[in-house]
């Protein structure tokens, strides 16, 4: 269990941006279409979760190197 205190400090911020952000740009779109989380085309989530997890490294100091 060497690390998993630096491995929880880094991981939980970084997850709990990338679904926040996730979910903000699914709403985004529901919301300028008026549609439902079902009716998103599967480009919009996959480009969603590009981005979303591209804020993770830009939000976030990692801890363990």
């Amino acid at each position: 269990m060497q690390g998993l205190g630096a491995t929880l400090l880094r991981n939980t911020p970084a997850n709990a941006i990338y679904l926040g952000n996730f979910e903000m740009l699914k709403a985004a779109y529901m919301r300028k279409n008026n549609c439902t989380a079902a009716e998103i085309p599967g480009y919009v989530v996959l480009g969603s979760a590009g981005v979303a997890g591209q804020s993770c490294p830009l939000a976030c100091v990692h801890v363990v190197s």
